[in-house]
């Protein structure tokens, strides 16, 4: 189904001059309004102060991998666990080799192997660009200079989430800058965001039953 965006919303007047819980001396501007809340931007995404900016770099690294830093960890945790027992099976207990013990492993690992292809192949992780947005973009409760990384899981993406739906969220002005070519994609975001969802609890629930084991 294509996108019309010719229906997009335009960002309002900008509201009154924000009371931001740190003085903010670079230049910023008015971005949106959503669910009643205004948000902002830096002018020059180049010159974002140093604290939020080190986290933009890493969640543009997560952006790009289509995986949290979070989630890397334990997939490296669970191939850990994969290979001691591969290892403890292929060197036997008591001189006793278990090749069927061991082939499950490595068929477990080929499984790992194999979620992590389908997340790459994904168009975009629906959490992540909440979590890219909500970098970019910051309200008065929080500082401009520094990610609260609590506040913007806890509060600032789940207002967002009830707000309105990712299609809609994701194809309003400014906020198609943060991943341009979705505005010339035939991909329901929201549709697209449920099966991607389901896709990834079923790649969790995988990983969490490996990580419940001991080598």
């Amino acid at each position: 189904m294509a996108i019309d965006t010719s229906a997009q919303p335009t960002a309002p007047t900008a509201p009154k001059v924000p009371k931001f819980l740190e003085d903010v001396k670079e230049p910023y501007k008015f971005a949106f309004t959503s669910g009643g809340v205004d948000y902002w931007e830096f002018i020059d995404h180049f010159k974002v102060p140093y604290q939020r900016g080190a986290q933009a770099i890493v969640i543009y690294d997560e952006f790009a991998s289509r995986t949290s830093h979070e989630y890397y960890k334990q997939e490296t945790d669970a191939e850990d666990i994969l290979l001691g027992q591969m290892e403890a099976n292929l060197k036997g207990s008591q001189g006793q080799i278990d090749l069927i013990a061991a082939g499950k492993a490595l068929l477990e690992m080929q499984k790992l192997i194999r979620n992590r292809r389908e997340r790459m192949k994904l168009v975009v992780n629906p959490d992540l660009m909440y979590k890219l947005a909500s970098v970019v973009y910051f309200d008065e409760n929080e500082s401009p200079y520094r990610y609260d990384m609590k506040y913007n899981l806890q509060v600032k993406i789940p207002r967002w989430k009830k707000e309105a739906d990712m299609h809609t969220f994701f194809l309003q002005q400014p906020l198609n800058r943060l991943v341009p070519y979705l505005t010339a994609s035939e991909i329901n975001l929201t549709d697209y965001s449920t099966v991607v969802e389901k896709l990834l609890t079923y790649h969790q629930d995988h990983l969490t039953r490996i990580l419940s084991r001991k080598i």
